[in-house]
């Protein structure tokens, strides 16, 4: 294409995806992939924004991150729906329904959080429309570090729409 000066056209969009698909057929379940343009959403138990950012840009490189704090105000509310990056939705347990409160403007967060346990950390990643929502739900503003320590190290999770338990001994 480039070296007859083609134009890029539909046929070339579906060959390259398939190639893509083919050759990284995990690209979309990986953390990384997903966080070099996200926007990131606490329940404000976690900490400061300036301190998640931080613990997050050291496992992981993250070019543009933009965020808001807690998780189901207006102004949160407004960069999910006006921005289609992916989504990191942080929450403690106990502030889950802050996530719940975002159904309006990301229809099927709510069913979504249904599948976590009650308790512990876990991490899912959600394709909702055609945005990838990754969540992860803490027990405490303590459990943090080590779920995102957990996520560096094991990069991806196994299945997409399905909360994968964040064991550190």
């Amino acid at each position: 294409y480039l070296n007859v000066g083609k134009a890029i056209d539909e046929p070339f969009a579906a060959f390259a995806i398939k190639a893509f698909a083919e050759k990284f057929p995990d690209a979309l379940l990986e953390f990384e992939s997903l966080m070099s343009d996200v926007v990131v959403l606490t329940d404000g138990s976690v900490g400061p924004g300036s301190e998640v950012r931080r613990l997050l840009r050291s496992k992981f490189l993250m070019p543009s991150i933009s965020g808001g704090s807690p998780i189901d105000t207006a102004t949160s509310k407004t960069l999910v729906s006006s921005n289609q990056a992916p989504l990191l939705l942080i929450a403690t347990h106990a502030l889950r329904p802050q996530i719940e409160n975002l159904d309006d403007v990301l229809p099927g967060v709510r069913a979504s959080l249904k599948k976590a346990g009650p308790n512990g950390s876990q991490v899912a990643i959600f394709d909702l429309g055609h945005r990838k929502v990754i969540m992860l739900l803490v027990d405490s503003r303590e459990a943090l570090p080590a779920a995102v320590d957990w996520m560096g190290e094991n990069k991806r999770v196994s299945r997409q729409g399905e909360f994968t338990e964040i064991n550190r001994q």
